[in-house]
């Protein structure tokens, strides 16, 4: 529960009926429930999912799978993984890394953590329709690629983010 709404509950007694019936209380408790939630703010749980994607950004490069699978490593799998947070905690700001390797392995999580959201499982798509709405949100986010320009990487990074915060 967020610090402020826990204390506003702590400072009113609810069983004065001055407060009970008090529409202004009410919706004013109301509105701090619900700014609570929506928050960026660390809460329980984030804190440790954070600091584990932060140190995984920095080995996303380490210990390739070569020679066949070098755009995977241990950090790319388990940053995939954990999913969406991976995205909102770091993974999306790798896309415009200067560095193509780093790209190429930030794509691979977007791909993979973009796939699942929309009901990939292991062995395929369910079924088509499900394919192509994946296929339709990478072409209304920039339709990225590592290799492309640095403002189409930009420009796609700007889509992607605010899509991951729309779905946080």
């Amino acid at each position: 529960m967020p610090l402020l709404t826990q204390s506003i509950k702590e400072s009113i007694d609810f069983n004065d009926m001055r407060f009970r019936n008090s529409p202004i209380i009410l919706c004013f408790f109301a509105f701090c429930m619900s700014c609570g939630c929506r928050t960026n703010a660390v809460r329980e749980g984030n804190y440790e999912v954070r600091k584990e994607v932060h140190e995984l950004l920095k080995h996303v490069n380490d210990d390739p799978y070569l020679p066949l699978h070098s755009e995977y490593t241990r950090a790319v799998i388990k940053l995939s993984e954990i999913g969406m947070p991976a995205l909102r905690f770091g993974v999306l700001e790798l896309l415009v890394s200067n560095d193509p390797v780093t790209r190429m392995r930030a794509e691979n999580v977007l791909v993979a953590v973009t796939m699942t959201k929309l009901g990939w499982k292991q062995g395929g798509w369910p079924n088509q329709e499900l394919e192509a709405r994946w296929k339709e949100l990478l072409v209304l986010n920039g339709d990225y690629n590592w290799r492309g320009t640095r403002g189409s990487r930009l420009a796609s990074y700007r889509k992607w983010k605010m899509w991951v915060d729309q779905q946080m």
